[in-house]
């Protein structure tokens, strides 16, 4: 059966689960296959109509790649046919389509890549609201000592889970940790340089002992160590390190979306 319309169980078939939201696309632009639309109609029909009907369970499931190819061939067959239900010529590629107009295409949405936007807006849920029922089930479940952004897939694992995971892998290319008194921080292991994507510096050393970005600064966070950051990291990143700012009130270190002024994860942003 089925739950605020998304199947409450999956076998091992997740197309012929998931096949009734490409059905569902499929009765929507039928609908409108023998209405006369010129394509500025086309294009916000397209955009929000029917790129819209999958989204719900898309905040859940990742949706296997046959799916979304059928999802994107149905668009396709939408926009480049004939009023009169017949196939027209598709002069472009539906990846190309799916680029911004800034780049040349028409902003359509790549729904591989629109899934796994959404998934990571649940990931990201969890990681800023630990005490939230779902957060506690999940964690009692699957990472009991850890974090989800350190979880990974178990034996008997669920669909959700496992789909989660892909939106777990995204939002972990744009995370970055904004350093306050960098004593949480791994200085060669955790994201912390404002460079895209996000990433740890390289020493010069390889050998080096240090362990902590709070190893780097002056005494009372009062500034860098430029001498010591110059000594030991390469110099395009100590470049980088030295045009940070410190406060020295913070005691705290940050987790942050890069690619978000906020800092705040948005599924625009993912997607991009």
């Amino acid at each position: 059966g089925k739950y605020l319309g998304i199947p409450e169980q999956f076998g091992r078939k997740k197309t012929e689960n998931l096949e009734y939201v490409v059905a569902t696309v499929k009765a929507k632009t039928n609908g409108w296959h023998h209405r006369f639309l010129s394509s500025g109609g086309k294009d916000v029909l397209t955009k929000s109509i029917a790129s819209a009907t999958p989204v719900y369970p898309m905040n859940v499931f990742k949706m296997p790649k046959k799916v979304c190819d059928d999802i994107n061939n149905t668009l396709a067959q939408f926009w480049w046919g004939k009023s009169d239900g017949s196939k027209g010529m598709h002069w472009f590629a539906w990846q190309r389509m799916s680029l911004p107009k800034k780049e040349g295409g028409m902003g359509f949405r790549d729904f591989e890549k629109f899934n796994d936007a959404l998934l990571a807006k649940q990931v990201w849920r969890i990681l800023i609201k630990p005490n939230s029922l779902m957060a506690r089930v999940l964690k009692g479940k699957y990472f009991p000592n850890s974090n989800i952004l350190k979880a990974g897939t178990k034996k008997q694992s669920s669909y959700i889970w496992n789909s989660l995971l892909h939106g777990q892998a995204l939002l972990k290319r744009g995370l970055r940790f904004i350093i306050g008194n960098g004593e949480s921080v791994s200085l060669w292991a955790d994201p912390w340089l404002p460079t895209s994507p996000p990433r740890a510096p390289i020493p010069k050393d390889q050998s080096n002992p240090m362990t902590k970005v709070s190893e780097l600064m002056k005494q009372n966070q009062t500034g860098w160590n430029e001498e010591l950051i110059r000594h030991t990291i390469v110099e395009a990143d100590a470049e980088e390190i030295l045009s940070m700012k410190l406060c020295a009130y913070a005691d705290t270190d940050p987790l942050v979306w890069h690619y978000n002024k906020s800092g705040e994860y948005s599924v625009k942003s993912g997607y991009w």
